[in-house]
């Protein structure tokens, strides 16, 4: 009850904080350049559930660490994992299988950059898109490239990785509840 009223309040707060903060940045976006992204709630959306991945990272090393360096890590972990993510993309453009499968498994293993191609994903304007398949098309390798870019994504993420996801959030979370049951006092 301590440690998943613990992570509900600060998935609370984090997910006010990330709407917020993105909210605001995407006002500033739309003053400045007059630009509002396709599917501006969406992108949040995947912002937050990046947020509450990283805290429960945060919570489950935390359940045998001091708070401060279970945070400290899951903050490491979560730059790594965005560097595999990115890491592995260039290996998918560059046709390095091996390399492509070790930072699949690590996509898998702390799902943040999938996250974040999500919401990269619904904050592109349509005319990227529209350019990158063009010159995919055309046989520039600007598809396989572009897939590299950790900042272009071709394709939201698929329903298969939100569910790993939501079974990852479920799993990670019971694991934090082992770990906290069997804590000294």
């Amino acid at each position: 009850e301590v440690l998943l009223g613990r992570w509900i309040g600060l998935a609370l707060v984090l997910g006010g904080y990330a709407i917020l903060g993105g909210g605001l940045e995407l006002a500033v976006v739309a003053l400045v350049s007059d630009y509002v992204p396709p599917q501006p709630v969406i992108a949040i959306g995947f912002l937050v559930a990046e947020a509450i991945v990283t805290l429960t990272v945060a919570i489950v090393l935390g359940s045998r660490l001091s708070a401060m360096a279970g945070g400290a890590v899951a903050v490491v972990l979560f730059g790594l994992s965005w560097v595999a993510g990115v890491l592995g993309a260039v290996a998918a453009a560059l046709k390095l299988a091996d390399l492509t499968a070790v930072t699949g498994g690590a996509r898998l293993l702390l799902p943040i950059d999938g996250l974040w191609r999500g919401v990269v994903y619904h904050l592109e304007p349509p005319a990227a898109l529209v350019l990158m398949n063009a010159l995919s098309r055309a046989g520039a390798n600007a598809g396989a490239f572009a897939a590299a870019n950790p900042f272009f994504a071709s394709a939201p993420p698929s329903a298969g990785f939100l569910a790993w996801v939501a079974a990852w959030l479920t799993g990670i979370l019971l694991l934090a509840v082992v770990l906290f049951r069997r804590r000294e006092p």
